[in-house]
């Protein structure tokens, strides 16, 4: 969902659990319609806790479940050299310490958002 800082206040939805490293593009609000930087997260996951109905929370944690095991699967590999496209252990295992806690636990959506961000850097970084 796409949606501005306004909006954000106005509707009293969640910052992004990566603030402020989450996804922020300029387009069209879904909300006001108004073209601005928008906050890039999916609606579910923005809406407060307690205006969540029991199906709300069943097709959160089935969400939380599927980026769960995404997660888990994400390495980095090598990028030049002998051992390209080789998984790097060590950056690997580096990157599998980062996670993004709130007060339920961990959050899987944002903790795998955060390490595609980690895999992307280390990729860059290795292109330079």
């Amino acid at each position: 969902m796409l949606y501005c800082e306004s909006c954000r206040v106005l509707k009293n939805y969640k910052l992004p659990a990566l603030y402020p490293y989450h996804d922020q593009v300029h387009a069209e609000c879904e909300i006001c319609n108004r073209k601005t930087e928008c906050y890039n997260y999916p609606a579910l996951l923005i809406k407060p806790d307690n205006q969540k109905t029991t199906e709300d929370r069943q097709l959160e944690q089935a969400i939380q479940n599927e980026y769960e095991q995404k997660t888990k699967q994400l390495v980095i590999t090598y990028v030049r050299g002998p051992g390209a496209g080789k998984i790097d252990p060590i950056a690997t295992e580096a990157m599998r310490q980062v996670w993004v806690k709130t007060k339920l636990g961990t959050d899987w959506y944002a903790t795998y958002e955060l390490r595609k961000k980690m895999q992307q850097g280390y990729i860059q970084r290795e292109n330079k």
